[in-house]
């Protein structure tokens, strides 16, 4: 009942016969979040379904690549992290410009 459609009913059944439980559940879900992020749902399944009557291997990082749902490489981010003395002048200028302010 949760599956949009026949198609989607014929794709659990073999995912279900050909992957583990868990494997199998995570190319559903992956395959119904594609699906209705990109607004490809009729497409998508005739894809798997071709894939599958063709005996090609399921790969949801490819179906997401074809569909444009690739995942972005992490970004290389660099931290240049003060030194403590550098926080300790900040608080000492803190407490001197509190003090002149009693």
């Amino acid at each position: 009942d949760l599956l949009p459609n026949e198609s989607y009913r014929q794709i659990w059944t073999y995912v279900d016969q050909q992957f583990c439980a868990r494997e199998a559940c995570q190319f559903m879900v992956g395959l119904l979040h594609l699906a209705a992020t990109q607004d490809c749902e009729a497409a998508l399944a005739q894809v798997v379904l071709e894939e599958i009557a063709h005996g090609k291997k399921l790969s949801l990082s490819r179906l997401k690549q074809r569909y444009g749902l690739a995942q972005a490489p992490v970004p290389k981010v660099v931290v240049n992290q003060h030194s403590l003395a550098m926080y300790d002048r900040l608080l000492t200028a803190q407490a001197v410009t509190e003090e002149s302010h009693v």
